[in-house]
């Protein structure tokens, strides 16, 4: 990111966390940080990584998208209705799987995805409607992701690009929790699982 552009996060940041009556100490506490990296942050010295700035926008109780859109410039003002928050988490079956969705605006041309699956979890998924280019970024653990040219492990810190249609199934691959985020190029509208015990498509 330019200086310019980590400012411009920073003033955002510390606007919210005002809003909210917090002090740099509380936020800090909230999204596990510390105070003098809030700071750093607020004064654009420092660049959050994007698991971190998910982390922030969380403890500030906001979509990510407010830190990183110019349309949200004004103190207080919050996302249009097209956007989905962060705060808005679809428990997906089976349990043992959330996805949160960070940011969807069909007038724009990406969506982002958070997904947390327990150790074991196994996902199939079906087709969507339109063609889609999407990119897997692993935050903590490991996952399996089996498209139609082969399977692929992934560890933390490690991302994959791919068709949305060529991806069949993936699945929580070590003994701990799989975190990831999806991001998808055009954002879909998602058809209704044909068997919701066992398929979704991201």
């Amino acid at each position: 990111m330019s200086d310019k552009t980590n400012f411009d996060i920073g003033i955002r940041i510390r606007r919210r966390r005002k809003v909210l009556g917090f002090s740099m100490r509380e936020l800090a506490e909230k999204a596990n940080l510390t105070a003098g990296f809030i700071g750093q942050v607020e004064q654009g010295k420092s660049t959050p990584s994007l698991a971190t700035l998910i982390r922030i926008a969380e403890a500030l109780q906001a979509p990510m998208s407010t830190f990183l859109d110019n349309k949200f410039e004004q103190e207080g003002s919050t996302p249009p209705a097209s956007v989905e928050q962060s705060s808005d988490t679809t428990k997906m079956p089976p349990q043992n799987r959330k996805l949160d969705m960070l940011y969807r605006d069909f007038g724009r041309k990406m969506e982002i995805l958070r997904t947390r699956m327990l150790p074991g979890a196994c996902a199939e998924v079906f087709p969507l409607d339109e063609p889609t280019e999407q990119i897997v970024y692993i935050l903590e653990g490991e996952l399996k992701i089996t498209l139609t040219s082969g399977e692929h492990i992934l560890r933390s810190g490690r991302f994959l690009y791919y068709d949305g249609n060529s991806l069949q199934k993936y699945e929580a691959f070590s003994d701990e929790e799989v975190v990831f985020l999806t991001v998808i190029t055009p954002p879909v509208k998602r058809p209704r699982s044909r068997d919701p015990d066992q398929t979704t498509n991201m």
